[in-house]
């Protein structure tokens, strides 16, 4: 069978590649982000974006500002829609972008964002490979006047209320509580016992591993005979994830069921339980979390049991909206600068408006970024999403002690004072009316 990713011409993904002015990624990387199975046609969309192709774009000589995205990585599926969500929302506010492969390397994103700089960029979101490089990057950008943003992933208790006010946002979906959900369908799938393996994140300074650790044990605690057989880092991609569930199904062979960090690591555990001879969804049973695209699928298949829908390509949607608010005069209430929203949980008997909206329906209407926009649709703006403002900062770091001398942020501690919190929780929730499960707003 012919290697998909050859399906573009070389000449066209090197053109779109530079107009991308995606750096340090080879070629059937680049594939990998235009989605190699829809061939030229989603190479032309994403051209577009960028001010070139089939349709003739408009961002490339856009004044509303110009994005840089640090990626973690393009090795998993979940980053690869970043970037497409980006371009997605980037296109319809007539934004250009840059997106940087970030390799895994914390090093590597600091120079990334060093040369987004020198470039003129005006915003950096950032899927940080070190938490601690949020806070550095963070104060980077108040002394460079560049708006920041981060998602998922920051250095424990810190904030953008830490910071100055070009750190715009940082963004985070209800985490523990949805993580528990997933769990609760998977262990019920179990038959309430048996042996669970679990594929973490990066240990106690990652963000991501700390808020789905505690869903996990929020909901291993209702199930006294399901025991916890043992852990290994599945690094967030299939690879290493595959690697580590063939060593732990080794030491657990009664193992019935796996906990994976997202579902990329999902990924490579179902190849090593085929690997093993087993079928998933009938000898172990999985779950992840993201709703990405290979984990929806798979749950409509019946071999993963949930994962948390949070729609990758959703953050980069609301902070591609909130750079361009930002950069055309949009002053946000400080109860704003953490921005939440409720994942849907999936399993098979309500996975499919989601895969047809968000895994086989268009990247390009996922969402409308006009209507996410708050200078563009200042009355009826639309979050597309049920969101809300964290107003507990501790519940963003669940069993972290506060560091040796900590002070909550004095804008934080006022904000929740002056009734701040309450009132954008309100207005948000008003502010709810295309359903997350419904049609695309742009159907």
């Amino acid at each position: 069978m012919a290697d998909p990713t050859d399906l573009i011409d070389r000449r066209k993904a090197d053109e779109i590649a530079e107009r991308l002015d995606m750096h340090g990624i080879g070629r059937r990387q680049f594939l990998k982000v235009l989605g190699a199975t829809v061939g030229a046609a989603a190479a032309g969309n994403i051209l577009a974006a960028c001010g070139g192709g089939g349709g003739g774009g408009t961002a490339s000589a856009a004044s509303d500002g110009k994005i840089a995205i640090l990626n973690y990585s393009l090795v998993g599926d979940y980053s690869v829609q970043w970037i497409e969500g980006l371009a997605a929302a980037a296109k319809q506010l007539g934004m250009s972008f840059t997106s940087y492969d970030g390799k895994g390397d914390a090093g590597t994103q600091q120079n990334e964002f060093n040369q987004a700089f020198t470039k003129g960029i005006d915003s950096v979101f950032i899927l940080a490979a070190d938490g601690g490089l949020v806070k550095t990057l963070a104060e980077q950008a108040n002394t460079n006047e560049m708006y920041f943003s981060a998602a998922w992933t920051t250095q424990p208790w810190f904030t953008p209320w830490d910071s100055g006010p070009y750190y715009s946002q940082f963004l985070i979906d209800n985490e523990v509580t949805a993580i528990a959900a997933a769990c609760d369908l998977l262990f019920k799938a179990m038959g309430e016992e048996g042996t669970v393996i679990r594929l973490s994140g990066f240990g106690p300074e990652d963000a991501t591993e700390i808020v789905r650790l505690a869903g996990f044990k929020k909901a291993l605690a209702k199930y006294p005979k399901i025991k916890l057989g043992g852990e290994l880092s599945g690094e967030y991609e299939p690879a290493a994830s595959q690697k580590a569930t063939a060593a732990l199904l080794t030491r657990y062979p009664e193992t019935t069921g796996v906990v994976a960090i997202n579902d990329d690591a999902t990924t490579g555990a179902v190849a090593a339980i085929e690997a093993a001879g087993k079928v998933p969804g009938k000898d172990i049973f999985v779950n992840g979390a993201n709703g990405s695209n290979e984990g929806v699928k798979r749950i409509a298949a019946g071999t993963q049991v949930s994962t948390t829908g949070n729609v990758p390509a959703y953050p980069s949607y609301v902070i591609t909206a909130n750079f361009f608010d930002r950069l055309n005069g949009f002053k946000m209430n400080e109860a704003e600068r953490i921005f939440g929203w409720k994942a849907v949980i999936l399993e098979k008997s309500n996975v499919q408006p989601y895969l047809d909206r968000y895994v086989t329906g268009s990247v390009d209407k996922q969402f409308d970024a006009k209507l996410l926009s708050r200078t563009l649709s200042p009355k009826n703006w639309d979050w597309q999403f049920e969101a809300f403002p964290w107003d507990n900062i501790g519940e963003l770091f669940p069993g972290v002690p506060k560091p040796s001398g900590y002070q909550y942020p004095a804008a934080y501690l006022k904000a929740k004072e002056d009734g701040s919190f309450k009132k954008v929780a309100e207005e948000w929730k008003e502010h709810y009316k295309i359903p997350v499960l419904g049609p695309s707003p742009l159907a």
